[in-house]
């Protein structure tokens, strides 16, 4: 992610909505628009990408699609289903097509804040090589989805207001 931060135009920002975002997007005249772990990004914002947006994801699509995917599929007694997508961003959540989907297993890591580091570097590291393949022009090949599990919110605590339980839709 380095390279990429340092030679192309970026915004750190807690609201991707902003109208200081949005101008700032709109000037940049960006091919693509890169997300990772983003709150939902809404048509006004993922549009100015002339090729798209592209998420990073931190759960595996189709089976958790929404916020703290890798803590449901551990409460949900599933830590085999822990692992990042990166896909397009199309209107409904987490739902584009996607171009990588890869599991990540539960190593020796004494905590599960050990394990999510590990996992947000290893998904961080698959976006930049989704990036690059991009770059190279190499044609991506979509991943088969699998069947839905639901929509996850985020847990208690973390975004106050929301329900913490998973929704299908």
């Amino acid at each position: 992610m380095r390279h990429i931060r340092t030679d192309h135009p970026h915004l750190d920002c807690s609201d991707p909505h902003a109208e200081l975002v949005l101008d700032f997007v709109r000037r940049a005249e960006p091919d693509y628009l890169l997300l990772a772990g983003a709150q939902i990004i809404r048509p006004a914002l993922y549009q100015f990408g002339r090729q798209g947006a592209l998420n990073r994801h931190l759960g595996l699509l189709s089976e958790f699609r929404g916020s703290d995917c890798p803590i449901w599929a551990f409460a949900l007694q599933r830590p085999d289903c822990s692992g990042y997508s990166i896909h397009p961003v199309v209107e409904k959540v987490d739902a584009g097509p996607v171009l990588l989907r890869q599991p990540v297993a539960v190593r020796d890591e004494p905590t599960l804040g050990d394990y999510l580091r590990r996992l947000q570097r290893e998904a961080s590291e698959g976006f930049v090589g989704v990036i690059d393949q991009i770059l190279q022009g190499v044609s991506l090949p979509l991943c088969r989805r699998t069947a839905a599990a639901g929509t996850f919110r985020q847990l208690p605590g973390r975004h106050a207001g929301r329900p913490s339980t998973p929704t299908t839709s």
